[in-house]
């Protein structure tokens, strides 16, 4: 089968999956020149560089070599219209896991030629891009304790221990939510604006999430303390799935204010701290994903 684009840029940061992604994409530009795609190679060197690259793209596809960190960062820069290919090479990969997108340079390269182009739906919080999921409390926490101690690359050893740590000393915060212009009765402990089916790669969030319905879920949850915390944590080993009395709301717009600061993750990425705006933007991204999800 011909492929559908002459042109792609494989952009890439080499220090992804432990330094693996270098060989990871110059075996995937090799491989999309073998199916007639004239490739090039361009490597990030520091945050940022995925933004700007993607900015400067001429080419009629781009296929992004690392996590979630660096896809976000080529969404924000590329044309909405560009069509995205990902071989993920990151500590979490969440959206190709949801997605079961493949995990090797053949694989990828055979998915640009014989895939299908799949609707993203995209938001911004204070101002910067998100495609996975917002989280505001304990995560955010979690993630700005990564950050505080990371010295070189990422691994899940690194999240446990900042679970672990950020546990030990959290209170829990009372957010106020409005959704889509209206207040939420109540104060929840712990916020998470969604796009994702496994938030954190096994807890079941959404099954039935549609990328491409100009909706992100919201889901409230009312307790935040430590005790609520383990609670949810080992219903999630167990069941994989939330609790009962944790709310659900489909959701454009979100607002969080809290009386005091509480960090917010965006993508696993630290974000800042409340209050939080987020809403949809009106042009999603597409990406390139298995003919047969």
């Amino acid at each position: 089968m011909p492929s559908p684009f002459r042109t792609a840029r494989v952009i890439a940061n080499p220090i992804s999956g432990q330094g693996t992604a270098k060989l990871k994409a110059e075996s995937l530009a090799a491989a999309l020149r073998e199916r007639g795609i004239e490739a090039e190679l361009a490597f990030t060197q520091a945050r940022g560089d995925g933004e700007r690259l993607a900015r400067e793209n001429t080419a009629d596809v781009v296929c992004v070599v690392g996590g979630d960190g660096s896809l976000r960062e080529a969404l924000e820069g590329l044309d909405p219209a560009t069509p995205v290919a990902v071989l993920a090479t990151g500590t979490a990969n969440v959206l190709a896991m949801d997605l079961g997108m493949p995990r090797t340079p053949l694989g990828v390269a055979d998915m640009v030629v014989n895939g299908r182009i799949q609707g993203l739906d995209v938001g911004r919080v204070n101002g910067q891009l998100t495609f996975l999921v917002v989280g505001v409390g304990f995560d955010g926490a979690a993630v700005a304790d990564v950050e505080r101690r990371r010295k070189g690359p990422i691994t899940k050893s690194t999240y446990v221990r900042a679970v672990l740590s950020t546990l030990v000393h959290w209170k829990a915060p009372k957010l106020v939510v409005e959704a889509d212009g209206q207040r939420v009765p109540g104060t929840y402990g712990w916020v998470l604006i969604s796009n994702v089916v496994k938030y954190g790669g096994f807890l079941r969030l959404a099954p039935d999430r549609k990328l491409d319905d100009g909706r992100f879920e919201l889901f409230l949850f009312p307790g935040g303390t430590r005790r609520a915390l383990m609670g949810y944590g080992l219903r999630a080993l167990l069941m994989r799935r939330p609790g009962p009395r944790i709310q659900k709301l489909s959701v454009r717009q979100v607002r969080i204010t809290s009386e005091t600061e509480v960090p917010y993750e965006i993508d696993g990425d630290l974000g800042g701290e409340t209050p939080v705006d987020f809403e949809i933007l009106p042009d999603p991204r597409h990406l390139i994903v298995p003919s047969d999800v």
